[in-house]
This record gives structure tokens, sequence and C-alpha cells, in this order.
């Protein structure tokens, strides 16, 4: 379930073009402008004839001149010349539908450019045309409510211009694509449309700021080959009228192509038949674990070195890409033999034809080859959906990185002084953050969850280790010792009888060998400025061996913790067993519960900085120590953390090593586990009328009361205590990014605007007038990868996939070129559907007004693969593709998920009452009813009088389940989920 929220968030977070916000003379710091891009602006100018002025004096300060100018309402007269720029010849529309309407495009006169005048109902267009891109400047009035003309009329150009790979939409088209909390259902359903309606085109927004007040009206809709452009998107705050200023940045992908004359082999075979050779059982009688460590190192780098040799790869067999074959170069070669001989001789005809004949057929086989490695690659991974993604963002280059990590090595006068303090930076974040906490403002120490059970560490045996070993990720980079992780599987019969050795070693002596606690750290680029190292996330690597000895740490520590069911029922991360689907569902019941009983609920959505990174040795050592882990256990656990040292790596450029003296190790095995126990007191507090529900860092406390003075003063009572928590274990609270939601059933029953909820300290917790501060209140907000609204009506979240599924339709109009149609269909249900079903038992039952936004984007999205026009009957869509809507899905996936925990027994289920395998929650509102708690059992009763599904197994109450879903209609469907 990590995985599927880390893919979740890359969707999320998959944009077109890097965007920006800021004004116009910070451009320069902001955008990395190239001579060789193209410039676009534009403008919602509000008059081309009181305000160009203001505007060429706005524009002067920017540092480069734009190479094309879009104005748009321009309110352009017939009796009136079009204004002039010096150096920019132009165009204007004519075709303008009231009185403010008009588009005026200018473009440098050096640009050759064809441009000319689209008929949109409803809207002025120019598109203007230069080389391969197409650009369409558009303004639509806004005294037009129903957009559904305009959309209809620019489908059908897009159809005509389709094939063009680069397409371009700007301009002010008064659709604001950003969703607000209170906006008439007109503005939504257009937004929808809109977006929907491009992206069967694969056109993209190219950014989601506002650009008038909190709305988004003026946009960069795009559509480009990222193998060959990058896009920069800038909105720039002006004064010029009350619409801000847009500036779009093209630019040429500069491709590195390395010049590789040498290439390092590596012989595993020889390597393991030099390894095997060495007489590891020597090592056995080594009884100290540090040598023995050292000398299983040596040994393993040893036999890789003397098996690595460098070759020189001549200019001719040098391949760029792994699907150019060396008969496609020949090929290639040929062909431009050809043209340099028809270009010396233009006047050959029959050398022309030959050319022309073979540059074609070497295309076709460039092509051909390329989506040939495109499908397989595919086809290989459609079973692993983590690399399946992988391969589809390889494919439809995702993956091009936007920037790296160079610019951190500019930071000081050379690249050396430079990596050493981006090391100490990230050596030190834990120690900076827990310095800061006043520690004397917390009222005690909490007390701690006991066993008095001693944990004790089971031997370990070959057969054991080779298991962990053959589990590990061959994809894994390797440690600092250069030790990848696919020879250490392939040599898995010969270390492991000795790694079993060591780690028996480990257990008795109570230590970890320190060879295996150093990491090295790749710094991750997020978002800011480039050269700021507080804007990179910091990714580390530990060796192979390490991860196995953790592994089989890992595996006793938890099984001890399960067996004294030590860990909170609330914490709901890295555990087996437990998902994120699981943390949703208890949170959402305990609000439902609530707010069916008439009560009053609100829930606080807690934010850690760093939180893996602050723990504390010696708190988490004492934890340790109380839930009955000592002795040498204990030793081994304190050994583990202290001394452990990294270096950070960027380009090649290595530092020292630096100690660390704060955090669990992020990338390691044991580092996740070690945290829940830190943190799992944290779940265990004693509020009153409160719930705390917690995946890893991701804590949500839930408030409850009779009425909101009530609850106000549970919240920051409980607040306060959590806060004292974190000070306690060291642990920081970015009140910036915690906010809280008040739930209830209708807008009117919700809290006033002076509603507000602060975190006080301990000196002064009953202080009205106190400076403590506040925490900001939302509407809806995303939680483990689910937008929670403050009605719980999942409208947001629909939105949220919706829009998720629009992000893919791109995807697929590159994909559907690559795969055959059952290998789409394969991506299809482990792409889409995943992302479509991912905690669908818990907001599907949304009412079918908001359930046929994310219908329309599915079908949308079906209509791309399969090769369908928009206007494609939806039952022969359904029907072709043999997919389930999104209301079946969810009454598949709530059936399914209420069957795994049916305790069916056939002497019980004759004494049930009218045969119901499973009671049905009492509810006294129809809010309630709709829910998961109800809505499971209702449904599942209801279904299994026609299917009889109680006695199934799993994987056959699926394919029943699915067989008989297919023949259901639309009314069908909805008439299950009606309750009497």
């Amino acid at each position: 379930m990590a995985d599927d929220i880390q893919k979740l968030n890359e969707i999320d977070d998959m944009k077109i073009a890097n965007t920006v916000r800021c004004n116009i003379d910070d451009i320069a710091h902001k955008l990395e402008i190239t001579d060789n891009g193209l410039v676009i602006i534009t403008q919602n100018i509000r008059s081309v004839y009181c305000n160009l002025d203001d505007f060429l004096v706005t524009i002067s300060q920017l540092p480069v001149e734009p190479d094309i100018i879009l104005l748009t309402e321009c309110w352009l007269c017939s009796d009136k010349p079009t204004p002039n720029i010096a150096n920019y010849s132009f165009y204007a529309s004519s075709r303008n539908k009231n009185r403010s309407d008009g588009v005026i495009a200018y473009f440098k006169k050096t640009i050759n450019a064809d441009l000319k005048e689209i008929d949109l109902r409803d809207a002025s267009c120019v598109q203007i045309h230069i080389k391969n891109i197409i650009l369409l400047a558009i303004y639509r009035s806004p005294s037009v409510t129903n957009v559904d003309p305009f959309l209809e009329t620019l489908n059908q150009h897009l159809q005509l211009i389709e094939k063009n790979k680069n397409i371009i939409l700007m301009g002010d088209i008064n659709i604001n694509t950003i969703a607000r909390e209170t906006e008439k259902c007109g503005e939504h359903r257009n937004r929808l449309n809109y977006l929907e309606m491009l992206g069967t085109h694969g056109i993209m927004m190219g950014h989601n700021l506002p650009t008038r007040g909190n709305n988004s009206l003026d946009h960069v809709m795009l559509k480009i080959d990222r193998k060959y452009i990058s896009a920069q998107v800038a909105i720039l705050n002006t004064t010029v009228t009350d619409h801000d200023m847009v500036l779009l940045h093209l630019a040429k992908v500069s491709v590195k192509i390395h010049n590789i004359k040498t290439k390092t082999v590596v012989d595993y075979k020889g390597a393991l038949l030099n390894l095997k050779n060495r007489n590891l059982f020597d090592l056995l009688n080594l009884t100290d674990p540090e040598v023995l460590t050292n000398s299983l190192v040596q040994n393993i780098a040893d036999s890789l070195k003397e098996n690595t040799c460098k070759i020189t790869i001549t200019k001719s067999k040098l391949l760029l890409k792994p699907w150019i074959t060396q008969g496609m170069l020949r090929c290639i070669r040929h062909r431009d033999r050809l043209w340099h001989k028809l270009r010396s001789n233009p006047s050959n005809e029959i050398l022309g034809i030959s050319y022309r004949r073979y540059r074609n057929f070497c295309n076709n086989l460039v092509k051909n080859s390329k989506r040939k490695y495109d499908r397989k690659l595919l086809q290989d991974s459609s079973s692993n959906p983590r690399t399946l993604w992988s391969n589809i963002a390889t494919i439809t280059h995702q993956k091009r990185k936007t920037t790296d990590s160079s610019k951190l090595l500019q930071i000081q006068h050379s690249p050396k002084e430079s990596v050493e303090v981006v090391n100490k930076f990230f050596a030190n974040i834990g120690k900076s953050l827990a310095e800061k906490i006043d520690q004397a403002n917390t009222t005690h120490q909490y007390n701690l969850v006991t066993n008095l059970s001693s944990f004790v560490f089971l031997n370990t045996d070959p057969k054991e280790v080779h298991t962990v070993i053959s589990e590990l990720k061959t994809t894994s980079a390797p440690g600092y010792d250069n030790i990848p992780t696919s020879f250490l599987k392939l040599a898995g019969l010969e270390v492991a009888p000795i790694i079993s050795h060591l780690v028996n070693l480990c257990f008795a002596n109570g230590v970890f060998p320190t060879q295996l606690k150093e990491s090295i750290i790749t710094p991750i680029y997020k978002n800011g400025a480039t050269d700021d190292v507080s804007n990179y996330r910091p990714i580390s690597v530990l060796p192979s061996i390490s991860k196995v000895i953790e592994k089989l740490i890992n595996s006793r520590l938890k099984n001890y913790l399960n067996k004294f069911n030590l860990l909170s029922a609330s914490q709901f991360g890295f555990r087996t067993g437990r998902s994120t689907v699981d943390a949703v569902e208890a949170l959402t019941s305990v609000i439902i519960d609530h707010l069916d009983g008439r009560g009053k609920c609100l829930t606080v959505f807690l934010d850690l900085k760093k939180a893996f990174d602050t723990v504390s040795f010696p708190i988490l050592l004492q934890k340790l120590e109380k839930i009955g882990i000592r002795g040498a256990a204990l030793n081994l656990f304190e050994d583990y953390l202290n001394n452990r040292t990294q270096r950070v790596k960027i380009d090649g450029m290595v530092s020292e090593k630096t100690y660390t003296t704060y955090g669990v190790p992020q990338g390691s095995v044991l580092g996740p586990t070690l945290f829940l126990i830190y943190i799992n007191d944290l779940c265990n507090l004693n509020l009153e009328n409160t719930r705390i529900f917690s995946y890893a860092d991701d804590t949500a406390l839930v408030f409850t009361g009779e009425s909101w003075d009530e609850v106000k003063a549970v919240a920051e009572n409980g607040l306060r205590l959590v806060a004292d928590w974190l000070r306690c274990n060291l642990l920081t609270l970015n009140t910036s990014k915690t906010n809280y939601m008040c739930f209830t059933v209708t807008n009117r029953t919700q809290p006033d605007c002076n509603f507000n909820i602060k975190i006080h300290n301990n000196h002064h917790p009953d202080d009205i007038s106190c400076t403590c501060p506040s925490i900001e209140r939302v509407f809806a907000t995303k939680y483990l990868g689910v937008m929670v609204d403050h009605r719980l009506s999942w409208l947001p979240h629909v939105e949220l996939v919706a829009g998720r599924l629009i992000k893919l339709m791109w995807i697929f109009k590159i994909l559907r070129h690559v795969a055959g149609q059952k290998l789409l269909n394969q991506i299809y249900y482990a792409l889409a559907q995943t992302i479509t079903t991912y905690c669908i038992t818990i907001w599907g039952a949304a009412s079918k007004t908001h359930l046929i936004v994310l219908e329309r984007a599915q079908r949308a999205l079906l209509k791309v693969i399969y090769f369908k026009k928009r206007q494609y009957s939806t039952t022969s869509l359904y029907t072709t593709s043999e997919v389930l809507s999104v209301r079946k899905l969810y009454i598949q996936h709530t059936i399914l998920r209420k069957h795994t925990s049916s305790d069916y027994n056939i002497v019980n289920f004759k004494k049930r009452r009218k045969n119901n395998v499973f009671d049905t929650k009492r509810t006294h509102t129809q809010f309630a009813q709709y829910q998961y708690g109800y809505m499971s059992s209702f449904l599942y009763n209801n279904i299994n009088k026609s299917l009889v599904i109680h006695p199934l197994t799993l994987r056959q109450c699926r394919h029943r389940l699915s067989t008989w879903l297919k023949t259901l209609d639309y009314d069908q469907t909805e008439n299950l989920l009606k309750i009497n």
C-alpha cells in the first residue's frame, strides 16, 4: 500500500512544465531562459487601446524580448487601427462576438509564422504555426455560461491538428481550473468537461496557479514532445489589468551524449568461480564480528575486482540506445551517405528516388525497432506494478530530470568544500531541530509501554539467510563497498553460511559491524532554488550485507511485537495485515459514528518536521528497554544506532565521513520498525474524547463532543498534551502545515468563521489572550492519498481521481501506438483501475451526481485506448473493453472486502435472521447508511440472495461477482444501491 501512495503522489505531481509565480524583475532568478528557446507571453489587456503602453513598459523589465505576444480581451473596433509594436508583425481576430472580444498575436518579424483565424463558437481564436508547433491564442467571454458549443468546436479543430506533436493553447479562456469549496454547479461541470476534452487529445495543464484573484482563467495547455522540448511557465505579478501576465518558455532538451571510449565490464560468472576458490569456509573459524565482516567484504570485493575489466568501444560500435542494433547503425550510415551524394548532385533524379526510398525504409526500421523494444519492456513488467510504472515513465519521458544536484557543487568556492557542506547539513538535520525544542516547557515524562517479558534473538541458519538474500531487490544500488545486490544473490549459496555465522555472532555479542553502518547519500531535488540544500531530499544507500542482517533482526523484532501486542491498534504503518485503506476506513468510521449520533466532530491532521531524522537515540533505547529488549539484544540495537556514518555523493564527488547522532537510518530495513516503537506512545496517549490514528508519521486526532465549545476545549487540551509529548520526544510539529477540519452533515451546522484552534503550551493553556500558534482550518485535505472533505461527500476525492485519469490519457495516447490491445488492457488494469479503486470501498457510495464526473473520465480514457470518438456509445464501450464502471467497481470491491471478514459457518448461517450473512449496522441518518459500515453489510446480504457467494473462496467470489456485474445495465446497478 505504501507503493500505491507513492504512485498516486507521483501522478498527482506529474506535470508537463515547471511552474513558478514571481515578480517580473525576479524571473531571471526563477527560470533558466536559453538562447535557443521560444518565449511566449499572454496578457488579458482589457482594451488594447488603453493599456498597451502600460503593458509595453511592464515587459521591458523582462531579461529577454518575447518572441510572441498574445493579447486577449482587446476590445477591438473595426473603425480603429490595430496598434503596432516596434519590430513585431501582428494578426488580429475579426470574428469577434461582442465589443470586448478580440485576440491580437504579435510576433517578431524574424519569425517565419503561418497565421489564420479559427472559427470557434463563443470565442475568438488565432492560430500561429511555427515550424512544428501549433499555437492557439483564445479569448472566451465569461458572459456565455454554457461552454458546450465552445468545447465542441474546439474539439473538432483539435481533431484536425491532432497529428501534430506540439500543440499549445494559451489565452483567457474564462474557465476556472482551480476547484473552489463554494462554486456553482455549472462552473464545476465546465471545468471538468474542458479538462476531459483536452485530455482526450493528450493535452495537459501547463500550470494551475491563480491568474485573477483566486481563479485560474488564463491558461497554458500543452501537448509537447518532451523528448525534444522542455517547458517552463511563469505567472508574473503585474498591474496592467486585474489579470496576471503569463509567460511560457519552450526550449530544446539538451541531450548529454557521453563520449564513452571505455566501458567497465564485470564477469559475474568468473567472479563467482573466483569466490568459490577462496575457501570461504575458513571464515567460519573467526569469532570477531568486525574481523569476519571485513574479511567477507574484502573477499567478495577482490573477486569482483579480479574479474572486472575495461574494454574500449569504437565509435562504430557505440550504441546510445538499447534498441539500436549494429545493423541499424549500418543502415543509418548508408542513408546519410546517400543524402550527402544527393546534396552534391541534387539534379540526379535516380539518386533522389533511391535516397527517399531508403530513407523511408530506414525511418520505419528505427520506429519499429523502438516500438518493439518498448513493447517488450512493458510486457516483461506487466505483472509488477512498480516496475511497470517506472517503464511507462521512461517510455513517455516522465523520467527526464528537470534538474540535478550538480548545482550544490557550486555553493562554496570548490566542489570539495560544497559536498562537505551538503554532507554536514544532512547529518545535522535532526540535531538542529532537536536543539530548537524548549524541553523546559514539558510537564512530565510520559509513561512508556512496558512489557515484563524479555526479547531474545533466536539464531539463524544458512537456509534462512539464503532465503533472505534471494528476496533482495536486484535493482537496488550498491553501497559504499560496491557489492551489487545481483552478485550477492548469485553467490547466495556460498556466502549464506558465512553471513549466518556472522549474524549469530552479532546476536550473541550484541554488536553490529562498523563497516556495515556507513551509508552513501544522494541528494534528490524537490522544488525551489536549485542551489539551496534544504530543497533536496537525502536518499541513502546501505551495503547489501547490511540489509540481509537487518531483515533477520527485523523479522524477529516484529514477531516479538506482534506476539505481545506491543504496538498500538491505532498504528497502521509498516505492519503486516494493515494498510492505508484500513487506516482511512478506521478514521472515517469514527467520524461517521459521531455524526450519526448528532455529535460534533473535529479532526486535526498533524505534520511533523523530518520525523525519521529527529529520532533521539537515548529515548529510543529507553523505549526498547521498557518493552523487554535487554541485555545483548539491547546492546546490539545500541551499537546499530551509534557511530553511524554517511558520505554524500554528487556527480562522482564524494565527501568525507560524517557521524550522525539523530534519526533512524532512512533506506534501511530496520528503520521503520524502530520508528513505530519510538512513536508508539503517541498513539496510546489517554486523551479525553479523542481517538488517534497513525500511519507512520501521518497522524490524525479525532476530537468529539456535544457542542462546538466542548469540542474546542477538548481539542486544545488534547493538542497541548500532544505538543508536550512531541517536545519530550524531541519531535517538531510543523504548525504551518498542521490543519484541522470540522465535520458536519450539512454546511449550516458548521461552526462560525471565528472558530479557532490553538496549540497552547503548558505555561498558560487557559489564557484566551495568549500568543500560542493557531492552526489552519480547511474544508478538504489529502490523507494517505484520499481527499477527505468536511461533509464526507467525497466530491473533492472524486475530482482528484478524475484528474488522475485525465493525466493518464496523455500517457495512453503514447502507449496505444506502442502496445497491442491485450497489453494495453493489462496496463489499464494495473495502472488506471488500481488508481480508480484505491479506497473505493470508503468513497464509492458517493451520490451518482458526484460519481458521474469520474465515470466520464473513465469512459474518456477507455475511448483513447480503443481509438473511439467522444460520442461513442457508453454501453458498447463497456462491452468492448469488458471493464466495470465505477459504480460496479465499488460494488465489487465492497463485497470482496466484506467477504474476507466473513467467518462462514453453515450452522451459524442457518440461524441468522432472514438468512443474512452479516447483521446490518443500525444508523440514525441517511448519511450514515451510505457509508461503508452500513452499505457493506447491506450490499453483501442483498447480492448473496441472488448469487449465494458466502460459501465461496475469495477467488471464486471475485469471478462469479465480476461475471454477474457485467450483465447489469445502469439502472439495475443503481437499484442495488437503493436502500428502502
